[in-house]
Parts: C-alpha cells; sequence; structure tokens
C-alpha cells in the first residue's frame, strides 16, 4: 500500500500545475482554487 501511496504522490508533484491550472478556470478565488484542488485529490 506504501508503494502506491509514493506512486500517487509522485504523479500529483509531476502534475501539479496542470491540476492547478483547470482549477483556476472554473474559479479566480484563490481559495476556492485550493478547495477544488483538494477535492479533485479525493476524487482521484
Amino acid at each position: 500500500m506504501k508503494a502506491l501511496e509514493n506512486e500517487f504522490a509522485q504523479i500529483v508533484k509531476q502534475h501539479r500545475s496542470t491540476i492547478y491550472t483547470v482549477c483556476y478556470m472554473f474559479s479566480k478565488d484563490a481559495d476556492e482554487v485550493a478547495d477544488l484542488f483538494q477535492e479533485s485529490l479525493v476524487n482521484l
């Protein structure tokens, strides 16, 4: 299980800016973008 968590964390690090860019397409409010980012990761 730890290996999967590490792999997931690595993938998130690689694609963090892309995920944030998509979140900014839905809102310009920084707090809401952070919430969208977090919610996206939870859903993944």
